[in-house]
């Protein structure tokens, strides 16, 4: 039992030097009751991306077909799986509550929506979080960013 204390030490060492950090998670359960993970499962962090547009108070679709989120990837040692992509309505965050949910493949950075999705005057938020493995046990930290629609 020592040997895997230490190695789960030094595993620890290596990824907080790396710009990684952990938190052991206990079992959550989900809406339907069942569990989201297995109890005890270790999550590392990686650093968050940068988010590129829109980061405005406001974001003017008048006239527009469609409209491009970006963002730009957190640099880590580990290769990006995927991004969770979301936008709520407010800042109502909750996973159920989504407008738009995507998992964005690892070879893109931007996401394109019709505006169809915003009423004039309403407040959004948009989120991604950056996932580096399959099991997404190796993710980021949310960055979010609300605006306000203009559309005439």
């Amino acid at each position: 039992m020592q040997s895997k204390t230490y190695i789960l030490a030094s595993v620890m060492v290596f990824l907080l030097s790396a710009g990684v950090a952990a938190q052991e998670k206990t079992a959550s359960t989900s809406a339907q009751g069942q569990p989201s993970q297995p109890a005890n499962v270790v999550v590392f962090r990686v650093p968050s991306p940068t988010l590129v547009s829109p980061v405005g108070e406001t974001m003017d679709i008048s006239g527009q077909k469609s409209v491009k989120f970006s963002w730009k990837p957190a640099h880590t040692p580990y290769d990006v799986y995927c991004y969770l992509f979301r936008i709520y309505k407010e800042q109502d965050m909750c996973q159920k509550d989504a407008v738009y949910a995507e998992e964005v493949s690892s070879l893109h950075t931007e996401i394109e929506l019709p505006t169809d999705l915003f009423r004039d005057g309403g407040t959004y938020t948009w989120y991604v979080k950056q996932v580096n493995n399959a099991q997404k046990l190796l993710f980021s930290d949310a960055v979010s960013h609300t605006f306000r629609v203009i559309k005439k």
